[in-house]
């Protein structure tokens, strides 16, 4: 077992500040599942080749000891991919993935709760890294460094796992819940759909039921978009489609908007309705 010192300027007590941002608890969750789809999908040649063809991510809330540990099987962190996780204004090599801007864990772990945790394992290597983040003993003991910690594993494992405890945001509520499967469930439906990712919620399996369409006078009603435009000397490609549900519902009307096939904007009662 191997001990390092990291340093993580900018002050550790901006951390606790991200626990005031707007958020909501199922964006916050859909942080953590970005990275670890992005772990997979961005590796997902290596993995094929070691004859993983999917992967599974488990989010556990337990109220009673005031906890939401998230586990995935995905491609796992090396030594620096796992630095540049625990660190402030540290953006991911690939900035063309899921988590492109390089904030999703931290803001939404610190959000979460005044502690938490990273462990990963890469796969094809035996050495574990582990650390603990621990806002208010930074903050108290004005300290600006953590611990990274190097285990021996077996070479066979793979993956990350994020626990928070001293929870500040509690999901106990039902609607709360419910919430967080609906909006997961579409925010990942290509990935679900496709088989190429499982996400469990305290131990339940998400679905995504693909909306039915109107099929009207032996007409499917439904178009085609595929459009380009110019925004910062760059061009752009927006394709998808239009259609009127078969059975529809005000909850279900407007557009979802994907990026990287992952919903950005809609969900239940969340799509994207412009004038």
């Amino acid at each position: 077992m191997v001990t390092e010192e990291l340093n993580i300027q900018p002050d550790a007590g901006i951390l606790g500040v991200f626990s005031r941002l707007n958020y909501k608890p199922w964006y916050a969750i859909g942080e953590f599942v970005d990275n670890s789809t992005a772990s997979f999908f961005g590796h997902e040649r290596t993995m094929n080749f070691y004859h993983i063809k999917k992967m599974s991510i488990s989010i556990e809330y337990d109220s009673y000891k005031n906890t939401l540990t998230i586990i995935d099987d995905a491609f796992g962190m090396n030594l620096s991919d796992f630095k540049r996780a625990v660190l402030m204004d540290q953006k991911p090599d690939n900035l063309n993935g899921r988590n492109e801007f390089g904030m999703g864990l931290k803001t939404a772990a610190s959000w979460f709760g005044n502690i938490w945790s990273v462990e990963s394992t890469q796969l094809g290597s035996n050495v574990k890294y582990y650390s603990e983040i621990n806002i208010p003993k930074l903050r108290e003991k004005k300290e600006n460094s953590i611990k990274i910690v190097s285990s021996t594993v077996d070479a066979n494992s793979h993956g990350t796992t994020i626990k928070i405890t001293d929870m500040t945001k509690k999901i106990d509520s039902a609607a709360t819940k419910k919430k967080i499967k609906e909006l997961l469930s579409s925010m990942y439906r290509r990935d679900i759909n496709r088989g190429k990712v499982d996400i469990y919620f305290n131990g339940e399996k998400l679905y995504f039921e693909p909306f039915e369409i109107l099929n009207f006078r032996n007409n499917e009603w439904k178009k085609e978009i595929n459009f380009n435009f110019e925004f910062d000397s760059k061009t752009y490609n927006v394709n998808g489609f239009v259609a009127i549900m078969k059975d529809g519902s005000f909850p279900k009307a407007g557009f979802a908007l994907f990026r990287y096939d992952r919903v950005i904007i809609g969900g239940n009662d969340s799509n994207y309705k412009p004038k």
